[in-house]
């Protein structure tokens, strides 16, 4: 779809000290910062709160917007979850199944962060 990605130099290696997401995509200015959660079924994802804080610091210092891409391979697709979706307490983050199935695939999320109006296209946005 056009964005210039990179994965995460520590993606994966369940670094405890760095601030790294294991994604970041940008386009035209748009900066998108993924955690990446790749499941087999449809059902509640817990993520620990303190990577959850990482990835929201790391898109702050980057201007970006902080986001869940989760693969759920029963869904056949990549589902896209921000963090306000996210529900914390006592260390450990949910991501509820319902609003895994609420959530936009990401070629929708995409689209819709892509389209402007034409009032944002006269202004130059």
């Amino acid at each position: 779809m056009g964005f210039a990605a990179i994965r995460g130099p520590a993606s994966g290696s369940k670094i405890k000290r760095g601030i790294y997401p294991d994604v970041v995509a940008m386009y035209r200015g748009r900066i998108l910062v993924f955690e990446v959660k790749t499941r087999s079924k449809l059902s509640t994802i817990y993520i620990d709160s303190h990577q959850v804080e990482k990835l929201r610091v790391f898109s702050e210092r980057a201007g970006g917007i902080p986001l869940i891409a989760l693969k759920i391979k029963a869904l056949g697709k990549w589902k896209i979850v921000p963090l306000d979706k996210l529900v914390c307490r006592e260390g450990r983050c949910a991501i509820p199944k319902d609003v895994i199935e609420s959530s936009d695939d990401l070629e929708t999320f995409v689209r819709g962060l892509l389209s402007m109006s034409l009032e944002s296209f006269v202004k130059g946005a």
